[in-house]
């Protein structure tokens, strides 16, 4: 009986390994095809949300189920909400300021200025944001709250009975329909203000419309109504059907009940895109497609907004249907001019089904329509750029229209730029160039991808225009317009990446964004001006040796070398790797150690090393022997390693390498934990030593916290308390390695302690609940960087707890003599008790520049010639205990 038990556990036993390993080996499977799939269809062009959104996916998906759990998300936010993650401990975050703005979706001018100078402004990743004199290009926005349960914004609407009560719509449907886009981000429902937008509240019936396109409050009869128009999406992987359902929902009672009244189509009803109220209150509502690419194209109008009472026109879907290329519907976009409740214009996108296989849907701009008749008859009138579609190449992120308020025939369309004609569609005038971006603006500049205008009420002259890159005004709107970015302080801009300068008293940050490049700060503004390279910004690094030198990247290791502010190099001679794919530079031997595996497979198991990055460089590919089939996640060079090159390198699905690097020989280890997760390997950071380690992986379902103290032998999962969201990058407090901050999808973690058995984070409250993406620290001072998605960048001194080291408790600091000590003179750490003892001396950038191991008693001094100048971190281990102190070598 116990041979046959014995036998049973046995095969119990290979069971359970082969299942763990086929699963794992699904997994990989799982990611390896979404990768290869991908670069199949990748297309090359200005800004790419497409691979945004797919490196969002990778990042965050759920290895269990597969795709992205995002209630999870809402669910710790209400625990956040319920105080149950506060501390007494804040951190004082300050804003890097900013001219610059990240995507905006809706903007409105605020009834209730009776100057007419305030507007409002929906961030789709910042929140909702006010300025209250947008003709001043100095004045400054001011966020409407930080801690609603989305800050996804989509719409905006003023109760015209009572202009105090304000209705914000969540939720961007337009990225969420068409592919899953992390940037913007699914909604909460519909917030409501009763004090013209002082206070908030959720609308609590409205918590399942997770996309609401459109906010409408209609005057009927004395009484006001309100109109919503939702719908599902996928987002990030996940089907997300409101419930109810897609429509156009009305309310009487300002939001305690609705009733959806849009009629069926085809036995469904469809999406909202766009609701209109004409000159004579005309509703007119414009559809999309919903999550099976169906119910586009569609214009429903009506004079009573009730069910039963819609006509409809479907007139160019039944014409798209049959088109040899561009047969897919898509949304519409309605503009109905004030002064003439005739006249009516419709913008459609449209999509390919020939290039979906090649690449994510193209919706190009390719049918403007107008009615004469309040929509009962459309004619179509000319496209702008000679009627090429390429006007509105991304039509179904970026389209809109706008009519003048006195005059019906001037019409403004957006797309990739800004279009205007003065005879009803005959003819069109460009007038603005995104590229100028590039070129520190000008009076043409608008960023690319418009998405709102508003006209200021009743004037021709002034509109505001919402963009991916913030907000533009113009004071010339009928004439050869000129135009401006009203940004100040608008701080909603979309960081995938952030470094803070190594050298004390230099403010200097750098970062890549979603769109805006990368972005130099030197202490003025963010602007286009400050701009160092384009497109997408990737990962970067400022030079530890060499003040005002760096290197910003953009997609597919193309690097940007720069030194005193000026570009040295642009290093373009080697496309490989993924959208942002990580790297990381070794600036004394000026080395850059890139993932080299790109989406379709090429240089599968490589890394690109690109030598002499400030000269007359080169690049040449090595496999590493790793076995990887999918892209390196992340990479770091130990700073504590000096006999060689030491890389540490996660991966897709969760693995991770040790590799030495002498030469052109390397030596791999797999140091992967026994317990570690699937999933994304998003950061590596190091405390004291090679051997202290810690690692994040940013997928919801996982254990997201590793740590080791021996060099990877063996790890411990640190999630204590967390609830389920992504946690994107860690880094250790440099003079106490207890304390780890984290940045996570609800803004910056904190704990105490990583070493205790009941690990406790706590919410920085002081910092906006906003997804963060990196965090990074200048050991000279411990002031902390955090890129936000949505939020821009803040700095704050990281306050040491009353605790350091990974022992006991000690309080007072190492003693050095001479502090400042001169430049190759000795320098005299005293030991306060007896015992086996490591020093450690760090320079600003982390790295080991001596370390000194031994037994000493009480009261003699360990000595060391100091090599460098500048600030250094002398870190004491002794009996358990950490002592740490700073010196400067003059």
């Amino acid at each position: 009986m116990k041979k046959l038990l014995v036998i049973f556990l046995l095969i119990a036993a290979g069971v359970a390994v082969v299942i763990g390993f086929t699963h794992k080996s699904s997994y990989t499977n799982f990611i390896k095809s979404h990768f290869t799939q991908f670069g199949e269809r990748l297309q090359h062009k200005m800004d790419n949300p497409d691979q945004a959104a797919f490196r969002d996916f990778i990042q965050t998906v759920d290895p269990e189920t597969r795709n992205v759990p995002v209630e999870r998300l809402y669910e710790a936010q209400k625990e956040i909400s319920a105080n149950q993650y506060r501390t007494a401990v804040k951190n004082q975050w300050t804003q890097i300021p900013t001219n610059m703005g990240g995507r905006t979706r809706v903007l409105a001018w605020d009834p209730n200025d009776t100057d007419t100078s305030k507007v409002w402004a929906g961030s789709v990743s910042g929140g909702l944001w006010y300025n209250e004199n947008i003709h001043d290009v100095s004045s400054s926005w001011m966020p409407a709250n930080d801690f609603w349960p989305s800050l996804s914004v989509s719409s905006i609407a003023f109760d015209p009975n009572n202009t105090e009560i304000m209705y914000v719509g969540t939720g961007e449907a337009e990225t969420a329909v068409i592919t899953y886009r992390e940037s913007g981000g699914r909604g909460a429902g519909i917030m409501k203000s009763l004090d013209g937008g002082l206070t908030w509240n959720l609308l609590e019936t409205t918590s399942a419309f997770f996309y609401v396109t459109d906010v409408v409050v209609r005057d009927e009869n004395g009484s006001s109504v309100v109109y919503a128009g939702v719908s599902s999406g996928v987002y990030m992987g996940e089907v997300h059907n409101t419930t109810p359902a897609n429509g156009l929902y009305r309310s009487i009672d300002g939001g305690e009940t609705w009733e959806q009244v849009l009629p069926e189509f085809e036995g469904e009803v469809p999406p909202v895109s766009d609701i209109e109220l004409g000159a004579d209150n005309r509703m007119y509502v414009g559809t999309m497609n919903n999550v099976d690419g169906e119910k586009g194209s569609l214009i429903f109008t009506s004079d009573w907004g009730t069910f039963g009472s819609w006509a409809q026109y479907d007139d160019i879907a039944d014409e798209i249907a049959t088109n040899p290329s561009f047969n897919m519907t898509g949304r519409v976009k309605i503009a109905a001019a004030p002064s003439d409740a005739n006249v009516v214009y419709s913008f459609f996108a449209v999509g390919t089904a020939d290039q979906l296989t090649q690449g994510f849907p193209v919706w190009h701009g390719i049918y403007i329509m107008k009615s004469i008749d309040k929509g009962a008859t459309w004619t179509e009138v000319n496209l702008p750029n000679g009627g090429g579609n390429q006007w509105a190449y991304l039509a179904w992120h970026a389209l809109v229209g706008e009519v003048d308020p006195n005059n019906p025939d001037v019409v403004w369309a957006g797309g990739l730029d800004l279009h205007r004609t003065d005879d009803g569609g005959n003819t069109w005038t460009k007038y603005s160039a995104w590229a100028m971006m590039y070129y520190g603006g000008g009076d043409d500049y608008v960023h690319a991808d418009q998405h709102c205008i508003a006209y200021k009420p009743g004037n021709s002259d002034i509109a505001i225009y919402a963009t991916d890159g913030g907000v533009f005004y113009t004071n010339n709107a009928a004439g050869s317009t000129t135009f401006s970015d009203h940004n100040k302080d608008y701080n909603t801009l979309q960081f995938y990446s952030g470094k803070i300068s190594p050298f004390e008293g230099n403010v200097g940050t750098l970062g890549g964004l979603q769109d805006n490049g990368s972005l130099l700060f030197d202490g003025s503004p963010l602007s286009p001006n400050v701009m160092v390279s384009g497109g997408d910004g990737g990962y970067c690094y400022f030079d530890p040796y060499r003040e005002n030198a760096y290197i910003s990247s953009v997609y597919r290791n193309q690097l940007n070398v720069f030194e005193n502010n000026s570009s040295y190099n642009y290093i373009n001679d080697y496309e490989s790797g993924t959208f942002t794919s990580p790297f990381a530079v070794n600036f004394a031997t000026q080395k850059v150690y890139a993932n080299a595996m790109m989406f379709t497979g090429e240089y599968e198991d490589n890394i690109l090393i690109i030598s002499d990055f400030y000269g007359t460089y080169s690049g040449q590919f090595y496999n590493v022997n790793t076995g990887s089939t999918v892209p390196y996640s992340y990479m770091s060079l130990s700073p504590y390693y000096e006999e060689s090159d030491r890389l540490l390198v996660g991966t897709s699905d969760g693995k991770l390498f040790k590799i030495d690097v002498i030469g052109e020989t390397f030596t791999t280890n797999e140091i992967t934990g026994t317990e570690f997760p699937q999933g994304f390997i998003s950061s590596i950071n190091y405390a004291g030593g090679d051997d202290t380690t810690i690692i994040t992986f940013s997928n919801y379902g996982v254990e997201s916290l590793w740590l080791t103290v021996d060099g990877g032998s063996t790890w411990t999962g640190c999630d204590g308390n967390l609830p389920d969201i992504p946690v994107r990058f860690a880094i250790f407090h440099p003079e106490n390695s207890k304390q780890v901050m984290i940045a996570t999808e609800t803004g910056v973690w904190e704990t105490r302690n990583i070493y205790a058995e009941n690990i406790e984070w706590t919410l920085d409250e002081t910092l906006p609940y906003v997804r963060t993406d990196m965090l990074d620290i200048r050991v000279a001072d411990n002031t902390v960087l955090a890129a936000t998605h949505g939020r821009g960048q803040f700095t704050t001194t990281w306050q040491k707890a009353d605790y350091s080291g990974i022992g006991n408790a000690v309080s007072q600091k190492v003693k050095i003599s001479p502090n400042p000590a001169a430049s190759n003179g000795l320098v005299n750490v005293l030991i306060p008790e007896s015992g086996q003892f490591t020093v450690t001396i760090t320079n600003t950038a982390g790295k080991v520049v001596e370390r000194i191991e031994g037994t000493a008693s009480q009261g003699e001094s360990v000595q060391f010639i100091a090599k460098h100048s500048g600030i250094h971190v002398v870190s004491l281990e002794l009996n358990n205990k950490q002592y740490v102190s700073k010196f400067i070598v003059k």
